[in-house]
């Protein structure tokens, strides 16, 4: 199933749970005028085809702990199939990685590593990241300001 194959309920009901996945489906029913058994079939299928993913919580970083957030580039020594499958897997599984993409251009991926202060920073670096092989360069870009944190797409 793709955005084209959605029609107007289906969009109406991810724009709601992207702004509060709260709602439970009797106040989706509500707010879509449609039954309850309705939403709840809708919903279903949303997620049954991978439409929902997963329904979250947002915390403040900053109130947890996690006041650092750093963009982390990382350059690999050999782009085969096997050295970006392991990198990947290897960062994915670091509780610091909180987003990580193999991009195109200088550098191989990027890492989004939320960490409580700088000395966190430093030992992920030296006590997890740099034990991973095949990894040719680190740069490390310190968030100084977010101005925008969205998690929602308009449909």
């Amino acid at each position: 199933m793709s955005q084209k194959e959605l029609d107007t309920t289906d969009i109406s009901i991810l724009n709601l749970i992207q702004k509060d996945a709260r709602l439970t489906h009797k106040e989706i029913a509500y707010k879509t005028n449609k039954s309850l058994s309705a939403t709840q079939a809708r919903v279903r299928k949303l997620m049954e085809n991978g439409i929902i993913k997963k329904f979250v919580t947002l915390l403040d970083r900053k109130r947890v702990g996690r006041g650092l957030a750093v963009f982390t580039l990382i350059k690999i020594n050999n782009c085969n199939l096997e050295a970006l499958v392991d990198i990947q897997q290897n960062t994915n599984a670091f509780e610091e990685v909180m987003e990580c993409y193999h991009v195109s251009g200088e550098n191989d991926f990027i890492l989004k590593v939320v960490v409580g202060d700088i000395d966190d920073y430093n030992d992920f670096i030296m006590k997890k990241l740099s034990t991973l092989p095949n990894i040719a360069s680190v740069k490390s870009m310190f968030v100084i300001a977010e101005s925008k944190y969205e998690t929602s797409f308009k449909l």
